[in-house]
């Protein structure tokens, strides 16, 4: 299989080595971390201004000065919940079950679709070592019993279970009683701008947690829609058309949010004990976000759908200022989490994905898979393969991340290989656990789904 160079191969490799022996220091003495992912909704690469978005966002950017930016980091799925499904589980969303998002909380039910009981994951492995667990926004992995976060190897959890939510009290799909926001089972009638109560909660769950070490896994909904952006922020980006407006403001308040628990974290002097993740589950639709000109986005499995913002933090531990240009999977935050909290062998050995302070890992050659129905897409090292039906691409992502050139006629060799290889590697992926249901909501002018691209 294709290779990085060497002299990139070295240089990624010698930032991550740093990173490792700044965490090997910081825990000599003996305290385990904690751990914090803040993750976002349909916020694309291009968007937060540290990846070269047009909106502010000091809070974030901050974040990536004080850590590690990365560059080539992929989600597990371009859709909502299989990308939720596989970061939570630490293994491909396919191997819980999910491959298309489940729908709404009463097809959901309905149909009985949602992680199942006792389904391995990371926030049960990490409370079966010692960890306080909370899951505070967005669940959509099911609206079962057995699916729900207390379920699911979380202590706490206020949010809500289903694929959106209004952000202003009184308005749209938040008065829909079939998806209400949860404090644990019961339902909460909740006054604030969605976003600042989200952020609320975190930082009242690190204010209780101080005693012991505690996963905190913190699912915004910002920038998802419906598109309400709160009271403050209107007026504030004339120059934008007004729908972008609107979505300008929700990510101002989302990174004021996440502005609120890094305050927290610093002033309980949790700063220098904590592991922080910032990321986004999967790429922007194309018609209202930005991808950093990214090919394409939400559902499609071009790198616009796929290639996701990641920032990670740990001040004193992990080296400032460092940008990494490897490719890297959500996959590898629950194998890093699992390590920091002392995980053996054994059950290291249930989930999938690198330590992400391990200067051995092969991260340069990796391989990355990902399948949606008639589609899917394999990359190793600087190229990947995209197939949709009996359509194929080839790119060197690595030197052209907007996907312009298809390589297939230059390279048929590597062409007919990373094909061999990818046929090879689907069949080792289980079936999904349900089909797709499209009601009519995501067909593209040529009457195809969306995610199907001639």
């Amino acid at each position: 299989m294709p290779i990085r160079s060497q002299a990139l191969r070295l240089l990624v490799l010698g930032l991550v080595a740093l990173a490792a022996a700044s965490v090997a220091g910081a825990q000599s003495d003996g305290r385990r971390p904690n751990v914090v992912w803040l993750v976002a909704d349909d916020l694309g690469y291009g968007e937060v201004a540290c990846y070269g978005g047009p909106v502010p966002t000091p809070r974030i950017d901050a974040l990536a000065r004080s850590g590690m930016l990365y560059t080539q980091a992929y989600c597990l799925s371009p859709t909502c919940s299989p990308s939720r499904a596989g970061l939570l589980t630490g293994r491909p969303p396919q191997c819980a079950g999910f491959e298309f998002n489940p729908g709404s909380v009463t097809v959901s039910a309905g149909e009985g679709r949602g992680l199942e009981a006792n389904q391995p994951g990371i926030a049960r492995s990490l409370r079966e070592l010692g960890y306080r667990t909370a899951c505070i926004g967005k669940w959509h992995l099911g609206p079962l019993a057995a699916s729900h976060p207390l379920e699911q190897g979380f202590d706490e959890f206020f949010g809500f279970l289903g694929p959106s939510h209004a952000y202003v009290p009184g308005t749209g799909e938040e008065a829909n009683q079939t998806n209400p926001i949860l404090r644990g089972r019961e339902p909460w009638d909740e006054p604030e701008y969605l976003t600042d109560a989200l952020a609320r909660e975190a930082v009242d769950f690190l204010e209780r947690s101080r005693e012991r070490p505690f996963f905190l896994y913190v699912a915004f909904n910002a920038v998802h829609r419906p598109y309400q952006e709160p009271e403050r922020t209107r007026g504030r980006f004339p120059k934008l058309p007004k729908d972008a407006q609107t979505r300008a403001g929700m990510l101002v308040a989302l990174d004021e949010g996440i502005g609120r628990i890094l305050d927290a974290l610093h002033e309980l002097d949790l700063e220098r004990d904590t592991f922080v993740c910032f990321t986004s589950d999967n790429g922007a639709a194309p018609e209202v976000g930005a991808n950093g000109g990214l090919r394409l986005g939400k559902q499609t499995l071009f790198e616009g759908g796929l290639r996701i913002p990641m920032v990670l933090a740990w001040p004193g531990r992990i080296t400032a200022g460092a940008r990494v240009d490897v490719p890297v999977s959500h996959l590898d935050l629950g194998m890093t989490a699992l390590v920091l909290g002392g995980a053996d062998e054994r059950v290291l050995a249930g989930f999938d994905g690198f330590d992400l302070f391990d200067a051995r890992a092969p991260f340069g050659t990796r391989t990355l898979l990902w399948r949606v129905g008639p589609s899917a897409a394999l990359r190793c090292g600087d190229f990947k393969l995209v197939a949709s039906n009996d359509s194929r691409w080839l790119f060197d992502v690595a030197h052209d991340p907007e996907e312009r050139k298809d390589l297939r006629s230059e390279l048929p060799e590597l062409a007919a290989e990373f094909d061999r290889e990818l046929q090879a590697a689907l069949p080792t992926l289980p079936e999904p656990s349900w089909d797709r249901d499209y009601g009519g909501m995501e067909e593209d002018v040529l009457g195809q789904p969306y995610w199907v691209v001639k």
